[in-house]
C-alpha cells in the first residue's frame, strides 16, 4: 500500500514526464487499457484516447506547462485517490480544437480526480476552466459553445450529458475528516443559494477562485459570485459523489469535493434567459482552511458546458 506522500508524488512525476518532458507514450504504463475519462464535455475510453487526446491538446498547446498546485489524497484498502489541482500555461500556436492559432497566452486551472491501483490510473474525473480558455483567446464561452452546436447540428445533448451514464469503477466516496464535511456543507449551500449558511463557515478574508479564471477576495463578494454560477438553475439533484479532507505540517487543513447536478434553467442570470433546458453539471471544488474557516475556495466549472446545454435542442 502507497502512502499519501508516494501518491503526491507519483501523480506529481507522471504528469511532469507526460506533458512537459513529453513522454506521451508513457500514457499505456501509467493508464489503464480500460480507463474511463469522465468530463463535461464527453467520456472517453482507453489509454489510447488518452494519448490521442494529449497529442492533440500538445499539437495546440505545444509550451503547455502543467504547474502541480496540489494533490489531496485518500487511501483505501486497495485503491488510492487523488484530487490534482493543475495551474497551466500555455500559447495557443497550433490548430485545433479551439480553431486556428491566434499566438495568445493562457492561464487556466484544471481539477483531475483519478483514481489509482496498483499504480494504474483506471478512473477519471476531469473539469477544465473552458471559460478562461475561451475568453483570453477572444471569445465568450457563450459564442464558443455556439460554435460547438451549430457543428454539431444543433444540439450537443447526448455528448453533454454522457458523463452521467457511466458507472464508476472506483467505489470510494472519500473520507470523514471533518475539512471535507465543512466544504460539502458550503458547497450545498451555494448551489441552492444559501449564502448567510456558507458565510458561517468562510473566513473573512477569504479568495474565491472561480470559473472563468475570476478572483474574488472578501466572504461577502465570494460568496454571492460563486451563487451566481448556479442561480439560474432549479436543481432535482445534488449528488456528492466523493469528499475528503486533509492536514499535514506543511500544507495545512485542505478539503476536496466532486459534486454532480441535475435540474433546469429556470430562471434569469448569467445564462441568459430560462429555456427550461434540462442540465447536468460535473463541479470539483477544493478549499483550504484557517481557524476561521474556508480561507481559499477553488471552484471549477465548465462554462462552456453549460452554454452548450442552454442552446441545444433536447
Amino acid at each position: 500500500m502507497k502512502t499519501d506522500d508516494e501518491i503526491v508524488e507519483y501523480i506529481l512525476r507522471i504528469t511532469h514526464e507526460i506533458w512537459e518532458e513529453r513522454q506521451v507514450e508513457k500514457i499505456r504504463d501509467y493508464y489503464g487499457e480500460e480507463v474511463i475519462v469522465r468530463s463535461p464535455s464527453g467520456v472517453t475510453r482507453g489509454s489510447q484516447a488518452v494519448v490521442d487526446s494529449t497529442y492533440a491538446t500538445l499539437t495546440e498547446f505545444p509550451d503547455r506547462q502543467l504547474l502541480g498546485e496540489d494533490v489531496l489524497t485518500c487511501i483505501g484498502e486497495s485503491d488510492q485517490f487523488s484530487s490534482h489541482r493543475i495551474f497551466s500555461t500555455a500559447t495557443h500556436r497550433g490548430s485545433g480544437y479551439f480553431g486556428s492559432p491566434t499566438g495568445k497566452s493562457l492561464r487556466y486551472r484544471v481539477i483531475a480526480d483519478c483514481a489509482v491501483r496498483d499504480g494504474v490510473i483506471f478512473d477519471e474525473w476531469l473539469v477544465r476552466d473552458f471559460g478562461a480558455i475561451t475568453r483570453q483567446l477572444g471569445i465568450t464561452p457563450r459564442d464558443f459553445a455556439g460554435r460547438v452546436v451549430a457543428e454539431a447540428g444543433g444540439s450537443t445533448h447526448d455528448e453533454d450529458r454522457r458523463f452521467l451514464g457511466v458507472p464508476a469503477i472506483y467505489k470510494g466516496t472519500g473520507n470523514d475528516h471533518p475539512a471535507g464535511m465543512s466544504l460539502a456543507r458550503v458547497a450545498k449551500s451555494l448551489v441552492t443559494g444559501q449564502i448567510s449558511s456558507a458565510s458561517n463557515e468562510v473566513d473573512r478574508a477569504a479568495q474565491f477562485d472561480l470559473p472563468g479564471g475570476m478572483t474574488v477576495v472578501g466572504r461577502s463578494s465570494g460568496t454571492t459570485t460563486a451563487a451566481e454560477f448556479f442561480s439560474p438553475f432549479v436543481w432535482s439533484d445534488q449528488s456528492i459523489d466523493h469528499s475528503l479532507g486533509c492536514t499535514d505540517s506543511v500544507r495545512g487543513t485542505r478539503a476536496a469535493l466532486r459534486m454532480t447536478l441535475r435540474g433546469r434553467h429556470t430562471r434569469d442570470g448569467m445564462f441568459g434567459s430560462p429555456t427550461g433546458r434540462e442540465i447536468a453539471l460535473l463541479t470539483i471544488w477544493h478549499a483550504q482552511f484557517s481557524r476561521a474557516g474556508v480561507s481559499r475556495l477553488f471552484l471549477l466549472v465548465d462554462e462552456v458546458a453549460i452554454w452548450r446545454q442552454v442552446m441545444s435542442r433536447s
